[in-house]
């Protein structure tokens, strides 16, 4: 016979899969979704062109993810997580001929970074005793992050060669996305767990402002001697004729970031991640 106060204890303490857990894992994310890269594969000479279409999704690459969840149940519970794209490059190359001895030939790489920020609802159905099955419905929400575009550039000509690097770095507008994951969980002791999903995102970022932090033409920094306008660059849902830019009769106003219509970026993704839980 278990002892009263043996038995209080007993009901209540949180039955595994219950109460406050901590999670850390990482993920591998595929691009999904995919659109336009800034620019296409271009191979051409004086008599011939090849172009092809290069694509992609800023959402993937390999995704550090730390989270606090609690369970209400052993079937649901409430899950917060931050996760950091450490995101994959993607590339392309451009050689354009200008007349029969000319040739300028461009390699340009891209790739993002964002902290975001992942509240759900979690749903777990267990199996039995030491595997359980289990959800994650919820958002995605960038707080911090960037594209940064590198170009190496070199112009060609007889008795002339000239290479230019310049770095460009693009930070969006606040938004919101879905996030989500299935995966399985597997019990090691009464305070760890093995859990491993299939998960995915779906997220489209405006772009908001831009900044050329780069700008070298054979080893000498130009940039000190750039204009406001000329590295800085504040996206808009509408040009006007008070806009900075061409569409102004007065000019543009080197002092003040050029002004371009916003662009929509996608951060789609698939991946697959695992990690440890440990619980409190």
């Amino acid at each position: 016979m278990v002892p009263l106060r043996s038995a209080c204890i007993l009901a209540t303490v949180p039955t595994y899969g219950q109460g406050l857990y901590i999670k850390a894992g990482a993920s591998y994310a595929l691009p999904m979704g995919k659109q336009e890269f800034i620019t296409n594969d271009v191979s051409a000479t004086a008599t011939s062109i090849n172009e092809t279409l290069v694509s992609t999704s800023y959402g993937k690459g390999i995704i550090p993810t730390v989270g606090i969840g609690f369970m209400f149940t052993e079937f649901i519970g409430f899950e917060l997580a931050g996760s950091y794209l450490i995101g994959g490059k993607t590339e392309a190359n451009v050689s354009i001929p200008y007349g029969s001895e000319d040739l300028e030939v461009s390699k340009i790489s891209s790739k993002a970074s964002s902290i975001n920020l992942l509240p759900a609802i979690v749903l777990k159905a267990p199996v039995n005793g030491q595997i359980g099955i289990y959800s994650r419905t919820g958002l995605t929400i960038p707080i911090a992050g960037k594209i940064t575009t590198t170009a190496s550039t070199t112009y060609t000509a007889p008795g002339v060669s000239t290479v230019v690097n310049q770095t460009r770095e693009v930070k969006g507008n606040m938004t919101v996305g879905i996030a989500g994951g299935l995966g399985v969980s597997i019990k090691l002791n009464n305070r760890l767990s093995f859990w491993a999903e299939a998960n995915g995102q779906m997220l489209n970022v405006w772009s908001k402002t831009a900044e050329v932090t780069q700008y070298e033409v054979d080893g000498s920094d130009l940039l000190p001697s750039f204009s406001v306008a000329d590295k800085e660059v504040n996206y808009v849902k509408e040009l006007t004729q008070s806009s900075n830019n061409e569409y102004n009769p007065s000019g543009i106003n080197e002092n003040e970031p050029y002004e371009e219509m916003t662009q929509q970026v996608s951060f789609h993704n698939l991946g697959i991640g695992v990690g440890i839980a440990f619980h409190l």
